[in-house]
């Protein structure tokens, strides 16, 4: 771990963490980004927003649906949104089932999209839209989930 300091840091938690949870999570996103608009001189482009909300959503929508599954109303899921001055750093915490890393999700098939199930690609997308996204579970049996994107391409360049 690094010892930088983020330019701006939000903790949230949602108790029960329901499907009714992405909501607020996506308005908290939200609340976020004007904080960084009025609190730092840092921009951060719309479309890393989007792609980060997406990632985001995709990974707690799965916390929600699978993490929580056995117990519907009694979990609680953390974020902790961090941004520093080339990325956005997002951890979720959530105290469901292990995550299954040997199960994952499973490739698409290739083929025509309308024989693809309409549901399982949330890992596949968040994947695709982050820099990084990792997973692990914890000394005090807790799922956390590391997602970070960048501020910048890596094709833009300093020039």
């Amino acid at each position: 771990m690094t010892t930088e300091r983020p330019l701006l840091e939000r903790d949230v938690e949602y108790r029960p963490a329901v499907p009714a949870t992405l909501e607020a999570v996506y308005a908290d996103l939200e609340h976020f980004w004007m904080d960084v608009s009025s609190e730092t001189s840092a921009s951060v482009a719309d479309k890393l927003k989007l792609e980060l909300v997406t990632a985001l959503t995709e990974i707690c929508a799965n916390i929600i649906e699978h993490a929580f599954a056995d117990s519907p109303q009694s979990g609680a899921m953390e974020l902790r949104i961090r941004l520093y001055k080339d990325r956005v750093e997002v951890e979720t915490t959530d105290d469901g089932a292990r995550f299954n890393e040997q199960k994952g999700e499973p490739d698409p098939a290739p083929g025509d999209d309308a024989d693809m199930p309409e549901t399982g690609r949330g890992l596949l997308v968040a994947k695709a839209l982050l820099d990084s996204l990792d997973y692990r579970r914890t000394m005090e049996s807790k799922n956390h989930w590391l997602l970070v994107k960048m501020l910048h391409s890596p094709s833009e360049g300093s020039g």
